[in-house]
C-alpha cells in the first residue's frame, strides 16, 4: 500500500526539497515546480501564492549561490516571476556558465600546453651547459 500525504505533509515536503549534488539548477526547478503542484492539488496551498514559495524554496535549498546573485532572486521574492519566466531565466544564464566555462578550460588547455612545451627540467639544463667543475654549477650543493 502506498501513503496518501494531505496538502500540509506535501508541503512540509517541498520546504525541506534541496538540489541534488550535480543537479542543474534549471532541473531542480523543475522537480519544486512538480512537488509544489501536487501541494496544490492536495490543498496544502492556494494557487496563487505557488510562484512566490517556489522562487523562495528556489534560493533556499539551491546550492549554486552564483545563480541567485546574478539574477538578483533574493530581490524578486516580493514580485516573483512565473515559473515558465524563472525556468527560461535559468536556463539562459546556465548556457552563459558553460559556455564560459568551456572557453576558459580551452584557453588553459593552451596555456598549459604552451607551458609544458617550453618547460626545461633543472638537470636537463645542467646537462646542456656541461660546466667545468661542480664549483660553477649553480645547482651542485
Amino acid at each position: 500500500f502506498e501513503t496518501v500525504d494531505d496538502g500540509d505533509e506535501l508541503f512540509a515536503k517541498f520546504l525541506n526539497t534541496n538540489q541534488n549534488p550535480g543537479e542543474k539548477p534549471s532541473k531542480y526547478l523543475q522537480r519544486l515546480q512538480i512537488a509544489l503542484n501536487k501541494v496544490v492539488k492536495r490543498g496544502g496551498m492556494v494557487a496563487s501564492d505557488s510562484d512566490r514559495q517556489l522562487l523562495k524554496q528556489f534560493c533556499r535549498g539551491c546550492w549554486d549561490n552564483s545563480i541567485i546573485t546574478s539574477l538578483q532572486l533574493e530581490q524578486r521574492k516580493n514580485k516573483p516571476l512565473s515559473f515558465p519566466d524563472l525556468l527560461l531565466m535559468l536556463r539562459v544564464e546556465e548556457d552563459k556558465h558553460a559556455t564560459k566555462s568551456n572557453r576558459m578550460k580551452q584557453h588553459f588547455g593552451t596555456f598549459k600546453s604552451e607551458v609544458q612545451t617550453n618547460s626545461l627540467k633543472v638537470d636537463e639544463a645542467a646537462q646542456c651547459n656541461q660546466w667545468p667543475n661542480d664549483e660553477t654549477n649553480p645547482y651542485s650543493y
